[in-house]
């Protein structure tokens, strides 16, 4: 069918088209700004780029509709074209609406001019229907082919600035030449950075926990540094992390000591399950967890000592333990042990009598949490 000649009355019609091509075209750049809005924003040397593809498009469909070869090169012209869009910056699902409201518009015209006679009306219909149907699927693959191959090659680079960013403000990378230049390229003015973000990989994949804290803080500068993905952001208000777990935050004006502070104390919020913990708020717990061995036993020793030599002393630290983990909750807790509520305000009052604090207040709290994290 491909060798085919056309019919008469196909080829009235695109030669009609032909005739008034600078017309489709124009009608085509207006679909293209008033449904597409990254065209409709787009800067006047991307649009001249956009017309000319345009125009090309309307060339290969009336050629097609010739039943003339395809133009030698197509599938490459059309990868090209999707690697420049890349470049530019146009999201690759618009880039196939272009095409689909392209071959819309070129259909609405050849449909104003098609002949009257129902026959060769629905002859031509059905032609350009195919024609332009073909055209889409080739322009589909080759342009998306090209656009992935591209943004893969941006994103790549991206990465690589960043995690050199990354590594050279956390000290276990020597700036070089070219780190003021990664950051200009990034849009990353280094001496604005405020905060520092950690938080261990552990079990974790370390690319879905780098694209939960881009999500977190689209803003912020991400990478890995060791056991931990570490972020550097601007801001005067310390960030929000919805939905990020075992994060530890630091003031980061000091970049360097920003990073060591933030893993310290994202370990502590990963001992006490923790969103976020505040570096400044477990300055000494970080230091039992940085701690030798016998550092942390003795922790545990002086925080928990009191409460275990009481003769039921381990009774007393299982209510405390629940307590802690129903979110001091006395009912929550009291069910959960199958104790009356009193029972529970009893042992409560008992391990503040054997402690000399509040265990409900901080810092008092934190101190016991992570005593009872490490002894577990």
């Amino acid at each position: 069918m491909a060798n085919e000649r056309p019919s008469k009355a196909v080829l009235r019609a695109v030669e009609a088209v032909e005739a008034s091509i600078d017309t489709v075209v124009e009608s085509m750049m207006e679909a293209y700004g008033a449904m597409i809005p990254s065209y409709a924003a787009a800067p006047p040397d991307l649009l001249v780029d956009v017309r000319a593809g345009a125009q090309a498009v309307v060339f290969v469909g009336m050629s097609r509709l010739r039943r003339e070869s395809t133009p030698e090169g197509l599938e490459g012209a059309l990868a090209a074209l999707g690697r420049r869009r890349a470049e530019q910056g146009i999201p690759l699902p618009d880039v196939l609406l272009a095409f689909q409201v392209g071959a819309h518009r070129f259909w609405q015209h050849i449909v104003e001019l098609a002949p009257e006679s129902p026959d060769e009306r629905l002859e031509v219909l059905y032609d350009v229907t195919r024609t332009m149907l073909e055209l889409l699927e080739t322009a589909v693959a080759s342009v998306s082919a090209g656009y992935q191959e591209t943004a893969e090659e941006i994103v790549a680079d991206e990465e690589h600035d960043f995690q050199a960013l990354i590594e050279v403000l956390a000290g276990v990378r020597e700036a070089d030449e070219q780190l003021a230049e990664r950051a200009r390229r990034r849009g990353v003015e280094l001496s604005a950075l405020r905060w520092c973000v950690a938080v261990d990989v552990g079990e974790q994949e370390v690319g879905a926990l780098v694209r939960s804290l881009r999500r977190a803080m689209p803003e912020a500068i991400v990478g890995r540094v060791g056991g931990a993905v570490v972020s550097y952001l601007q801001g005067d208000d310390a960030p929000e992390l919805d939905g990020i777990q075992g994060a530890g935050l630091a003031a980061a004006i000091d970049p360097e000591a920003g990073a060591r502070r933030a893993r310290a104390a994202a370990r502590v919020a990963a001992h006490l399950r923790r969103p976020l913990v505040r570096y400044e708020d477990v300055v000494p717990l970080a230091a039992v967890l940085d701690g030798p061995d016998d550092e942390r036993q003795a922790f545990i020793e002086a925080w928990l000592g009191p409460v275990l030599a009481d003769s039921r002393g381990e009774e007393l630290l299982r209510s405390l333990t629940e307590f802690y983990s129903s979110g001091m909750s006395l009912a929550a807790a009291a069910r959960n042990l199958f104790v009356h509520r009193h029972t529970l305000e009893y042992r409560l009052n008992r391990i503040e009598a054997l402690l000399g604090s509040d265990p409900k207040a901080q810092p008092t709290r934190l101190f016991l949490e992570l005593a009872i994290a490490l002894r577990d």
